[in-house]
């Protein structure tokens, strides 16, 4: 399948079960330029209607049982599964992602989807001790409508992993995706619609920064989770409504692997390619530090570099390309001009720093000092910036010294080691001899510091917390009264 052999998906606007506006906004895919989508720019009135849709049918959707909207998600995993080929090779020539990694979005959607279909009603609250004669209880009710932003990087994976505990938990939702990956969003509504999701319950406006704004600043919506660059989730706190409107922000990371000396460097290597470079870099938890101990900089550095060239640059459609293009023109700009400073501040390119049109190898630099870009800003792309630590202990304090706090990795064979650095490392995700990258549907995702409001977690058994609220229940019992008896003597 190639991107010319696809007719432009036409992406319209969703609101109250109705495909609406005319799509006008061309969208060209990062593999060779072809048409992928024609996409509607939401108008403030057609958000104001999808707001509409959605208040209208949290009437209904809220007293729907909860196993109902479970059995909902688990036909639309289905179908999600059934769309396998389809959903992938719309990813590859939507964003670039090889088709490997499609397929891997496809069935980690279809696992989000069921996990959260399976939490339905599993925590509706709790029984605790109340007054003599009496007991107290707790309820969680949905908040009404919300607003879900979402970013290109995982077109399908990052609106099911805030849809799936957002419906279940019976709110009605406005769906923002981004203006680079609308169709990918759009074709897994379509999957939810199919499965039987009422109308209105679902709705869909694609747009760039101000229709975003305009779902942002509409005070009906009960809640606002956005997952995206740090500067924009400010923006939002900042012009959303604290006293009525919850706030859920996914930002940005700038994330280490610390490898100390005991540990296996080919091992290490393995771990810093693949959180460095796989999806071409583009991911929140990418491997941007890879920080070593003086013992084995060295090795780790030389079995990096050998295994990164390794690594076949090409067609992403192409089973034996392991990295893509980067995805937008602001991807190309932004890694050229991280590289930049990241080389006038002292930084040494060990191997790559090379563009051929929109695709960027794989590239390491050493001697990076804590203050150097490559070290402070999100990198997004395929860049890894080598720094030594005398000591674990140092390694931590480079760890902590970055703004981001979301995900921090260490290889090591010793587990008092990795034990005090899972207890001092400043993130909100802690791996111990695994890469960065990878989270699973049933363990909480969400970061600290810059990376995150830290306020509610995504994912896991808790993810539903964001979209509810806890009633509490005080309930008193008169004594029986006394009735003559009517026992057979």
């Amino acid at each position: 399948m190639t991107a010319a052999s696809l007719e432009p998906a036409q992406v319209q606007c969703l609101i109250g079960g109705h495909w609406i506006g005319r799509p006008s906004a061309e969208r060209f895919s990062p593999i060779d330029g072809s048409p992928v989508s024609v996409v509607a720019t939401a108008t403030t009135a057609q958000v104001e209607a999808a707001v509409d849709a959605a208040e209208t049918a949290f009437r209904t959707w809220r007293g729907t049982g909860s196993t109902d909207r479970a059995r909902i998600l688990y036909r639309a995993a289905a179908l999600v599964g059934s769309r396998r080929a389809e959903l992938a090779g719309l990813v590859t020539t939507e964003i670039g992602k090889t088709t490997a990694d499609a397929r891997a979005e496809v069935d980690r959607t279809v696992d989000l989807l069921l996990y959260f279909a399976g939490r339905g009603a599993a925590d509706d609250g709790a029984v605790l001790a109340g007054t003599s004669g009496g007991e107290a209880h707790t309820r969680r009710r949905p908040l009404g409508p919300v607003a879900l932003i979402t970013p290109w990087n995982f077109p399908l994976a990052i609106p099911a992993w805030k849809l799936g505990p957002a419906l279940v938990a019976g709110n009605t939702v406005v769906l923002k995706p981004s203006e680079y990956a609308s169709a990918g969003a759009a074709a897994l509504v379509r999957c939810l619609l199919d499965a039987g999701l009422p109308a209105g319950v679902l709705n869909m406006v694609p747009g760039a920064a101000a229709t975003g704004s305009a779902l942002v600043r509409d005070r009906r919506i009960r809640a606002i989770s956005f997952t995206g660059s740090t500067v924009v989730g400010a923006s939002i706190a900042e012009a959303a409504n604290p006293l009525t409107q919850r706030i859920q922000l996914e930002l940005g990371g700038n994330n280490p692997l610390v490898v100390l000396d005991d540990a296996d460097p080919d091992h290490a290597a393995g771990l810093a390619v693949t959180g460095g470079f796989a999806q071409t870099g583009q991911i929140c938890t990418s491997t941007s530090r890879l920080i070593c101990t003086p013992g084995i900089v060295d090795a780790v550095v030389d079995a990096t570099c050998a295994k990164a060239r390794a690594l076949r640059i090409g067609d992403p459609r192409e089973a034996t390309t392991d990295i893509g293009p980067l995805a937008t023109a602001h991807q190309i700009q932004s890694n050229g001009d991280l590289l930049d400073a990241a080389v006038r501040a002292g930084g040494r390119i060990r191997l790559g720093g090379r563009f051929e049109g929109n695709r960027f190898g794989p590239t390491v630099l050493t001697e990076i000092t804590p203050d150097n870009p490559l070290a402070q800003r999100e990198v997004f792309g395929p860049l890894v910036g080598v720094m030594v630590a005398q000591d674990l202990e140092e390694a931590i304090c480079l760890v902590n010294h970055a703004n981001f706090g979301l995900v921090a990795a260490i290889a090591t064979e010793s587990g008092g080691a990795a034990a005090h650095f899972i207890e001092h490392a400043e993130v909100g995700t802690v791996k111990v001899n695994e890469p960065t990258i990878g989270n699973r549907p049933n363990v909480p995702f969400g970061g600290v510091k810059a990376s995150s409001n830290s306020l509610f977690k995504e994912q896991g058994a808790r993810a539903t917390d964001f979209f509810t609220v806890e009633k509490s229940v005080y309930t008193s019992w008169s004594p029986p009264r006394r009735r003559p008896s009517t026992a057979i003597r």
